[in-house]
């Protein structure tokens, strides 16, 4: 498949969406329950370790919103730069710009995604129903990121095999 004709799937754009569009919803509903001070940073077992007002609900959506922005708008050029393995043919950047574009539009879910049960597990901290986002929230997130992006690293490097 070349990369001009990429597009991504139509029902991963649409999940995308909708962890953008709950992430921005959920504080809406939230907001006027929320006590004045909720969590505001959680350490490695997911615990609370700091406080700050209930407009830090807000901090979550509009990093999550420039975020998948830039990543919408990058996964749309179709002459990305990639800083990946040497291409020794034009074929193989365009092969390289592809596996770069379906890692940019993996992180678009995987993001809003994360940024939404962060949020919400810090507007259930707030009005007493949780204690933090678990043990195994940062593990799980790492390995996802890293999993996801070292996939997509072997992909850029394995054109030799795709061709075959």
């Amino acid at each position: 498949m070349k990369n001009a004709d990429y597009k991504n799937p139509i029902y991963l754009e649409a999940l995308a969406w909708c962890f953008l569009i709950a992430l921005i919803l959920l504080p809406i509903f939230y907001y006027n329950q929320l006590p004045e001070q909720i969590p505001s940073h959680f350490n490695a077992k997911g615990e609370v370790d700091d406080y700050k007002s209930k407009g830090f609900v807000w901090v979550l959506p509009i990093i999550g919103i420039a975020i998948f922005a830039l990543l919408h708008f990058l996964s749309k050029d179709k002459n990305l730069k990639i800083n990946g393995p040497t291409s020794n043919s034009p074929e193989e950047l365009d092969y390289q710009r592809l596996v770069g574009r379906k890692l940019l539009n993996a992180l678009k879910i995987i993001l809003p995604a994360s940024f939404l049960y962060i949020n919400y597990k810090t507007i259930l901290i707030g009005l007493g129903k949780a204690n933090g986002l678990g043990p195994y929230f940062l593990y799980i997130f790492l390995i996802t990121i890293f999993g996801v992006i070292g996939y997509h690293i072997l992909q850029m490097y394995n054109y030799e095999v795709v061709q075959k």
